[in-house]
């Protein structure tokens, strides 16, 4: 027999909610960044068909690895079948049909739900296991008389093989960054078993970040007790044109990440290498940047974090 597990993702629609996406870095200065929050935009009731319509404020991740450290859950899966439930968010109990006589005060403890199916193929983070029945519930969906428009939930269609970046609830990551699609050949095929260059095809059409078999392999590596980092100078003082500077990073966590609070300055890793890259300053000012590195959940279980402050010249002002 087949185990199974549940994992259930509640939020209130009658009101703004912060959502607990991200249980990683939460205590990195970065909380505007990494929280989701949800928002009823519109109501309509026409006697027969009452519509909610929803979206959530969640900032796309800069990189694999960073969406990668904030799952809990880096999965490929068969998509199952899909079902529509109402819950209770008190007694956590799910219903497939409406009670009679619902009043008001019936929204304050209940959802609409959307709930897929879906059995894993293979784990690359998590406890999950081969075969495993696990659900991925959202918010969203039609039951009775009742509709909740989320323009945020991912849509499935049973029979997708699918590569799955997913939070303890088993919600994706970020609704257009966490989900990809598997090569057709590859059947029952392990996704290891391909090149590690094989790019694999976003399955949202905004999806910015390109992942490939290679980043399966290290999000699959052993995560050490004790993560360790080391980005050796933390002070970069640079000309005013455009630059491209490499630090080489020392850690034995296999995905450490780099966030660039910048709209002039741009961050990437490749292997053991963050690349440091600058638009020309064609202000009349220097400006300053901070670069922050992660390696771990910063804050709990013995994450760390790193500092790098940037400041570049203006293109006519002389560097001292």
């Amino acid at each position: 027999m087949k185990k199974v597990k549940k994992r259930i993702l509640l939020i209130s629609l009658a009101a703004l909610v912060t959502m607990s996406f991200v249980a990683c870095n939460s205590d990195n200065g970065w909380e505007l960044e990494t929280q989701a929050v949800t928002e009823i935009h519109e109501i309509k009731n026409d006697g027969q068909l009452m519509t909610m319509h929803t979206s959530a404020f969640n900032p796309p991740r800069s990189s694999v690895d960073e969406l990668a450290s904030d799952a809990t859950y880096v999965i490929r899966a068969l998509i199952l079948n899909e079902k529509v439930e109402i819950i209770d968010t008190v007694t956590m109990e799910r219903a497939e049909e409406l009670p009679d006589n619902i009043d008001d005060a019936f929204w304050d403890s209940h959802e609409v739900i959307t709930v897929n199916s879906i059995e894993v193929v293979e784990a690359y983070k998590g406890d999950a296991e081969p075969g495993q029945i696990m659900e991925i519930v959202q918010i969203g969906g039609r039951i009775g008389d009742i509709e909740v428009i989320s323009y945020d939930r991912v849509q499935f269609t049973d029979g997708e093989d699918l590569f799955l970046f997913l939070n303890p609830w088993g919600y994706p990551i970020h609704p257009s960054q966490s989900v990809y699609r598997s090569p057709a050949h590859l059947k029952g095929g392990s996704a290891l078993n391909m090149p590690p260059t094989t790019i694999l095809e976003n399955f949202h059409i905004d999806n910015n970040l390109i992942l490939t078999v290679g980043d399966l392999e290290r999000i699959s590596l052993p995560v050490p007790d004790v993560p360790t980092l080391d980005v050796g100078q933390t002070e970069h003082i640079l000309t005013g044109s455009e630059n491209a500077i490499d630090i080489m990073v020392e850690s034995n966590h296999p995905t450490w990440y780099a966030i660039a609070r910048s709209d002039w300055l741009t961050v990437e890793r490749t292997g053991s290498m963050l690349t440091i890259t600058t638009e020309a300053n064609v202000s009349p000012s220097s400006r300053t940047a901070k670069i922050f590195v992660f390696a771990g959940c910063f804050g709990a279980d013995g994450g760390q974090r790193r500092e790098i402050n940037v400041t570049q010249y203006s293109e006519n002002e002389a560097m001292t």
